[in-house]
């Protein structure tokens, strides 16, 4: 069993050198025996409450991770956060560096430079929805994460639409009584 590093983020150093500290975690599958090592916290831009001592993952909501109202985010402060997740997106579809890459990124920061905002393309709704789930270490459903099929009902305006697109993922889901 693995223990995340003190810092959270890289190894420390004691004399100028790494200390044992692991930079990943080993993550056991109980039941095909496959260990694999972890690094994906190490991406984590919020730190966790857990600690050596005391693990904090039954919290549902822990207070650290709930935005309060006064704490919208500037232009500045969501731009390299858009272009993360582009980045991120572009290189899962091996399209980094791409001209449509650079085009998207050149259209989402004039986007949130005009409306402080900006909205995701069906696609990157879709892969973001997906690495959400993947990435919800408390979800033990998550091993389904990428049979995850999105309902796209941003453009809904009415409460008669948003009635059909409900009826619509419902039917979806069910299945003809074979849930998915």
């Amino acid at each position: 069993k693995g223990t995340a590093p003190t810092s959270g983020r890289q190894s420390p150093t004691k004399n100028g050198s790494p200390t044992k500290c692991p930079r990943f975690l080993k993550v056991k599958n109980w039941e095909t025996d496959v260990v694999l090592n972890d690094t994906l916290h190490l991406k984590s831009t919020l730190n966790t409450a857990c600690t050596g001592q005391i693990c904090m993952g039954s919290i549902m909501f822990p207070s650290q991770h709930i935005r309060k109202p006064e704490d919208i985010r500037t232009k500045e402060q969501l731009f390299p956060l858009a272009k993360e997740f582009i980045d991120q997106y572009y290189s899962s579809i091996k399209r980094f560096g791409s001209k449509a890459h650079t085009d998207r990124l050149e259209e989402v920061n004039r986007e949130i430079e005009t409306t402080s905002t900006y909205q995701l393309k069906d696609t990157e709704l879709i892969y973001g929805a997906k690495h959400a789930w993947r990435n919800a270490s408390r979800c033990v459903g998550r091993i389904q994460w990428s049979k995850l099929q999105v309902f796209d009902a941003r453009d809904c305006t009415t409460a008669h639409g948003m009635f059909n697109y409900i009826c619509n993922h419902v039917k979806y889901a069910t299945n003809k009584g074979n849930l998915r």
